[in-house]
């Protein structure tokens, strides 16, 4: 398994708690693997950040062997028919400041740079539905209010806290939270959320 990053500190981190995995700082525009060297390549909420998309899939799209497989999950902040695509429609994208989402992407424009990659997408899945985008809206409305920026994960965050007792709570919350949007995604996966699933195979 290889991995990259173009944060140090996250490579550090894992290569630290995970030293069987094979890691290393490079981004994903340029990645550092000859053509065709991997059977999989996977990336979650990647897209979002970077200014070119399609350059990311194109350099992914390299690195797959003939047949593989390439599954991504990625944040559809330009939908609609999502709170975050109304929101966006005027003018308002909480994620851009706090969270670095440059791009506001839609599932349509995603399976076509996929396809011009030369990938034959054969499943594709919605997530994050009303609860989970109600959530996510308040709390990077809150981040956004305080002026911060999401430095890590919430999980991250939480581990820097020296209450044992209010460390505990929000382990416990967040796992309820997590539990209900993860059932509404799976319930709802064919109706239009705010990130989608595509899983593909290389022509």
């Amino acid at each position: 398994l290889y991995g990259v990053d173009i944060g140090e500190s996250a490579i550090e981190y894992g290569k630290t708690n995970f030293p069987l995995l094979n890691l290393s700082v490079a981004a994903a525009e340029k990645l550092p693997f000859e053509k065709q060297s991997f059977d999989i390549v996977c990336f979650f909420d990647v897209l979002e950040h970077v200014e070119d998309p399609y350059l990311c899939i194109t350099e992914a799209c390299r690195v797959l062997k003939q047949g593989g497989l390439i599954h991504a999950y990625v944040p559809c902040e330009g939908e609609i028919f999502t709170l975050h695509g109304i929101l966006n429609k005027f003018g308002i994208n909480l994620k851009k400041t706090t969270a670095g989402h440059i791009q506001t992407l839609r599932k349509d424009e995603l399976i076509r740079m996929f396809r011009d990659c030369s990938i034959t997408v054969t499943d594709s899945k919605w997530s994050c539905h009303l609860l989970n985008q109600i959530g996510d809206l308040a709390y990077y409305s809150f981040l956004h209010l305080s002026g911060r920026r999401l430095e890590s994960s919430l999980e991250g965050t939480v581990e820097k806290k020296t209450n044992i007792l209010l460390k505990l709570f929000i382990y416990c919350l967040k796992s309820v939270v997590s539990l209900i949007w993860y059932l509404e995604s799976r319930l709802l996966w064919f109706w239009i959320g705010s990130g989608v699933h595509i899983t593909g195979v290389k022509r």
